[in-house]
């Protein structure tokens, strides 16, 4: 009975011959002698009886392997792979239950094992006969174990035990209980890399050069950090030209300059020209020739510059015209390590009336360009951030500023500047718009130039 059982318990093992022991052919080969094929390579690996026990651990497994040993045809293929195993000098001897345990173990060994094949043919419980069986294969399995266990074992005859009559006892059916499953582990799931699509950053606003040379590419890249809906926008094509053949680069220079310093004047034109159409004055008098202001009263912005005193136009412009002679001065420049703008310096810069050597300046300690120092401690991509604002405001005043004087000159050409009530909202002005100066100044061709240079 045991040799059946490892046949039946190996050549149930079929299932695990995809691991690599060689054996393919599962047709050519019967249950017994696939088991006796089977039981041979487990000899050469242990592992493979380890997987037959785990197998044999599962009741309904069990329950297969008790119907097979139960099969006749199974025990005659047996019978005939033992003795084909046999006459191959295979130790057979191995199987032979008593080399492993005593002569009273035998005998129960062997009830057992008798029952639980009886039971196996029994299809009304085979839960129950599997359990029985597996208690069988397990008494059988460990009783060497157990012998080895006992430190003195004690030789005896064996006693015949009367075997007790118990009177057949009816019971009812028990319910079994259904089987509860271990949870199968599953085998983490291998996760692919997600492929991280790198994010692009925002563009970093280019600080705009303001020293050394500046090619037409570096002013049109100039131009798309500016804002605005055109970007480079040149219609004339004034950055690609060369002024008194300096070169480009130098043109650029002088028209970066000139579009700052335009656009500062602009700015202070515009908040003038609101300041002086909404009548606000100053609270003194400006000079002995006027005691009050009462001669401004009614005039537009640009009646007012004509209205203004010859000597007083002549300081403005005088004042202007230091200016513009000091930011062009090289000296002035060179004191603190500038260079003129058309020569790889910076457009727009204004140098210091304090740091000028050969002319120190006492009664002048504060700049003309920030004269508290409030960009001092700023970064230079800071300082070109707020060059673009001031840019960018410079334009816009230069249109504002233009805009009021066209109002005035001709009424209702600026159509924001027009109310559907008052019609014009500003004052009209019939003088010249760009002349400083009228007939009735005292100036060498002054009289000349108002009445032949008219805009009309």
């Amino acid at each position: 009975m045991l040799l059946i059982s490892c046949f039946a318990d190996t050549c149930f093992a079929r299932r695990v011959q995809s691991i690599g022991y060689g054996i393919r052919d599962q047709g050519a080969l019967n249950d017994a002698e696939l088991g006796v094929a089977t039981l041979k390579n487990a000899l050469r690996d242990p592992s493979l009886f380890k997987q037959v026990a785990e197998d044999l651990r599962d009741v309904e497994t069990l329950a297969e392997v008790v119907k097979m040993m139960a099969d006749p045809s199974f025990q005659e293929q047996a019978n005939e792979a033992a003795k084909q195993l046999e006459a191959s000098g295979f130790p057979v001897e191995i199987f032979k239950l008593e080399n492993y345990v005593d002569e009273g173990e035998l005998e129960t060994a062997q009830s057992k094992s008798l029952s639980t094949l009886l039971l196996a043919t029994n299809p009304t419980d085979m839960r129950t006969s599997a359990h029985s069986s597996r208690h069988a294969a397990s008494t059988m399995i460990f009783s060497k174990r157990t012998a080895a266990k006992k430190l003195a074992p004690k030789k005896s005859a064996p006693k015949k035990v009367a075997p007790k009559k118990v009177a057949p006892k009816r019971s009812a059916p028990k319910k079994v209980a259904p089987k509860k499953v271990a949870p199968k582990k599953a085998a983490p799931k291998r996760v692919a890399p997600k492929k991280v699509v790198p994010k692009k950053a925002a563009p970093k606003s280019v600080a705009p050069k303001q020293t050394g040379s500046f090619a037409f590419e570096d002013l049109v890249a100039l131009a798309e950090t500016q804002g605005g809906l055109t970007g480079y926008y040149d219609p004339l094509s004034l950055g690609e030209a060369n002024f008194w053949k300096q070169g480009n680069e130098a043109t650029i220079g002088f028209l970066r300059h000139a579009e700052m310093k335009h656009g500062r004047v602009a700015m202070a034109g515009f908040v003038g020209y609101i300041i002086h159409e909404n009548g606000i004055r100053w609270p003194f008098p400006l000079s002995t020739q006027l005691p009050d202001y009462s001669s401004f009263e009614g005039l537009s912005a640009p009646a007012v510059w004509d209205a203004t005193p010859l000597a007083s136009r002549l300081q403005i412009l005088a004042l202007i015209g230091f200016f513009e002679f000091w930011s062009e001065w090289e000296g002035a420049l060179e004191s603190v390590g500038q260079k003129h703008y058309m020569r790889g310096g910076k457009p727009g810069f204004m140098p210091p009336f304090n740091k000028v050597s050969p002319i120190p300046n006492p009664l002048l300690p504060l700049n003309l360009f920030d004269p508290f120092g409030f960009t001092d401690d700023l970064s230079e991509e800071e300082k070109a951030r707020k060059l673009n604002i001031e840019i960018n405001n410079g334009r816009l005043a230069m249109l504002g500023l233009f805009s009021f004087i066209s109002e005035a000159k001709v009424p209702g050409s600026v159509p924001g500047l027009q109310s559907p009530f008052k019609g014009s909202l500003l004052k009209t002005y019939d003088g010249e718009v760009m002349g400083p100066f009228n007939a009735n100044d005292i100036l060498p061709g002054a009289k000349y130039m108002s009445e032949n240079f008219q805009l009309r």
